[in-house]
């Protein structure tokens, strides 16, 4: 296994090692594991908090099948007996500026290092880096320690050897405390085969104590408040979280009775494509069947506005889901603004298409209200999830293409709807000024006349 120890910049395809990026905080029964992020997967850094915090009630070790726990480019997990061989890289350049050494530490066992060298590990096995550099490997005896200082005068790596002997989840980290919060530190799964069952008094609601034994009353005041905020309320998140598994973000939100899409992404958006086409070209030739002299901008419309109207299509939209979860929960924002789409947008969508269809008068009136609401509801749908923790995938698709494209649209038409809406109600008042005008001329000019008579 190959890991990168790095402070800059991470070439793709190595184990993610030390990173000042996102990171994620999960408690277990050893200790604290910080469990990283894909390499260029984005994230807050310096001293924003991290939305991702909020997953330290999520135990690493009470969900050792979740996603973050088997992913093979965050997490080593290795067989009860075996013997592990660790490369570590220093540094991805020859040209890596000089830095600090870095004290790496293995938690539950010592390990044997090997040998080590400059420059970067080209190799695809350490007999291979034997047989080219045999100077740089030591066999008959190697230094035996828990703790090894990395020189660093540039790109170098090091090769460690070690016996799993300790089955259990152990880190490999620095022992710099400024390197370790920032992420210079992964899980090593030992011995997952061998794994005991958590004892009952250390699942997340025991509080230490088995189920015959009668826990002790708390102390009244601050320290009951206290426990009720800081263990209670989030052991209870936690547990409700995983009941059920999910991939969806943050990995602690509830989702009762949540089951996985029988169909693919793919199928779902193919099956959506063919649906919307249907509905684009069904109202297209309405349209043109009722109104065949109807300007392309106001074929357009139509056809907008019978979009609006399908709610069907806003919820196959959420596949969605991926890239905001708030559309499985009971979000109270989400659930006011779902339901004045249900019950307002759709219904006068309907009436606004039905107007372009007749020419009739209340057409641009009613296509402000609904362009502005449109608009408006994009920008409060935007700021209150950037605003909060993220609701969406690490993953950049989900964020550009589903998250922000497919909203960034009813922000485009709405906004142009809007303003077209607003230069004919503008338009028409305007005539009728100018036409009140020639009316009150007219009159006075009658008048005069009539004196004249």
């Amino acid at each position: 296994m190959r890991v990168t120890m790095w402070r800059y910049k991470i070439p793709r395809g190595q184990i993610e090692y030390h990173s000042h990026s996102r990171a994620t905080l999960l408690d277990g029964l050893y200790g604290a594991l910080f469990i990283r992020r894909k390499p260029g997967t984005p994230g807050p850094c310096g001293k924003k908090k991290d939305p991702s915090d909020r997953s330290a009630y999520h135990p690493l070790l009470y969900s050792v099948n979740s996603p973050e726990a088997r992913g093979d480019d965050l997490i080593i997990r290795t067989q009860n007996g075996a013997w592990q061989d660790i490369v570590l890289q220093v540094g991805h350049s020859p040209l890596w500026p000089v830095d600090f050494s870095h004290a790496v530490h293995k938690h539950a066992n010592k390990f044997w290092r090997l040998g080590s060298g400059e420059g970067i590990w080209n190799y695809s096995s350490i007999g291979e880096a034997m047989a080219d550099h045999p100077e740089n490997f030591n066999l008959v005896n190697p230094p035996y320690r828990d703790t090894f200082i990395a020189e660093f005068t540039g790109a170098m790596w090091v090769v460690l050897r070690y016996q799993v002997t300790s089955p259990g989840a152990w880190l490999l980290h620095c022992h710099f405390e400024m390197h370790l919060e920032n992420g210079m530190a992964m899980a090593i799964l030992d011995g997952v085969d061998k794994w005991p069952e958590v004892p009952e008094e250390y699942t997340l609601d025991s509080h230490g104590f088995r189920e015959e034994e009668k826990k002790p009353e708390l102390q009244r005041g601050l320290f009951q408040v206290f426990d009720q905020l800081f263990w209670q309320v989030p052991v209870a998140l936690a547990n409700a979280a995983n009941s059920v598994s999910h991939n969806y973000y943050p990995p602690t939100i509830h989702l009762p009775k949540y089951v996985d899409n029988e169909s693919s992404a793919v199928s779902i958006i193919i099956q959506f494509g063919f649906l919307w086409a249907a509905v684009v070209g069904m109202a297209f030739v309405v349209i043109c069947r009722l109104r065949p002299n109807a300007s392309q901008s106001d074929k357009l419309a139509f056809v907008w506005m019978c979009l609006s109207s399908q709610e069907l299509f806003g919820q196959l939209w959420k596949e969605y889901s991926l890239s905001d979860s708030r559309y499985l929960t009971s979000d109270a924002f989400l659930v006011c603004m779902e339901a004045v789409t249900a019950f307002c947008w759709g219904p006068l969508a309907f009436c606004i298409a039905y107007c372009i269809a007749v020419q009739h008068p209340a057409r641009y009136a009613l296509q402000l209200v609904i362009s502005v609401g449109q608009v408006y509801g994009d920008v409060l749908y935007y700021a209150t999830s950037l605003l909060e923790i993220s609701y969406c995938r690490p993953e950049r698709y989900y964020f550009w293409f589903y998250y922000f494209f497919f909203n960034f649209i009813w922000m485009l038409v709405g906004c142009y709807y809007a303003k077209q809406s607003i230069s004919e109600i503008t338009k028409a008042f305007g005539k009728l000024q100018e036409f009140g005008q020639k009316e009150q001329t007219n009159f006075k000019a009658d008048t005069v006349l009539k004196k004249g008579d």
